[in-house]
C-alpha cells in the first residue's frame, strides 16, 4: 500500500511539474469556453474520498452560473485546493462555497477548513514554488494554484482573518 501511494504521489509531483512548464511557455491566453461552475464543482466534490465530507454552499446568486474560462485549469485549482484542504483537516469540515461579485464582476469561491491551519510565520512561503536555498520546502500545489490563477486573470490568496484552520479564496472573471 506504501509503494502504491508514493508512485502516485510521485506521477502528481510530475504532472504539477509538467503543468507548471506548460503555463509558464504559453505566451497567449488560455482560450475560455462556457463553463457551469456548478457541474464542476459537484464533479470535484464526487471524486473525493467518503471519508471526507464536502459541503457545497452556492449563493443566491450564484445557481447555475456560467463563466468563460478554461475548465481543465479551473479544476485544477480546485481540486488541488480542495485536496490541501482535506489532507489537513483530521478531523471537523471542509465548505466549498462560490459566489458571484458583481460589483468587481468576479466569480468567487472560497474553500474553508476547521484544520490545522497555516501557522503565521508560514503564510507568506505557501505560494511560493520550493527551492533548494529554501528552508520551507512548501508542496506545488499552492504555487501551481497561484500561476494558473493568474493565467486565467484571477487570484488566489489566504484569508489571514480567518484562524479556526485556513480559507483560501479564488477568484476569476465571471464575464471577459
Amino acid at each position: 500500500a506504501y509503494a502504491a501511494q508514493a508512485v502516485q504521489d510521485i506521477d502528481a509531483i510530475v504532472d504539477r511539474c509538467a503543468m507548471v512548464s506548460q503555463i509558464d511557455d504559453q505566451a497567449d491566453p488560455p482560450q475560455p469556453v462556457a463553463c457551469r461552475i456548478d457541474d464542476i464543482l459537484r464533479e470535484i466534490r464526487s471524486q473525493q474520498p467518503s471519508a471526507h465530507r464536502i459541503t457545497l454552499a452556492v449563493a443566491e446568486n450564484a445557481a447555475a452560473v456560467c463563466v468563460q474560462s478554461d475548465p481543465v485549469l479551473l479544476r485544477t485549482v480546485l481540486r488541488n485546493v480542495l485536496d490541501n484542504a482535506r489532507k489537513f483537516t483530521r478531523e471537523g469540515s471542509v465548505t466549498l462555497r462560490y459566489e458571484i461579485d458583481p460589483r468587481h464582476n468576479q466569480l468567487r469561491v472560497t474553500v474553508t477548513d476547521t484544520g490545522c491551519g497555516i501557522p503565521p510565520e508560514k503564510r507568506n512561503d505557501i505560494f511560493g514554488m520550493p527551492s533548494d536555498d529554501s528552508k520551507a520546502t512548501p508542496g506545488l500545489s499552492l504555487a501551481l494554484c497561484r500561476l494558473i490563477a493568474r493565467h486565467l486573470s484571477g487570484n488566489i490568496s489566504l484569508d489571514e482573518a480567518y484562524t479556526a484552520g485556513a480559507r483560501f479564496i479564488f477568484t476569476i472573471p465571471a464575464k471577459p
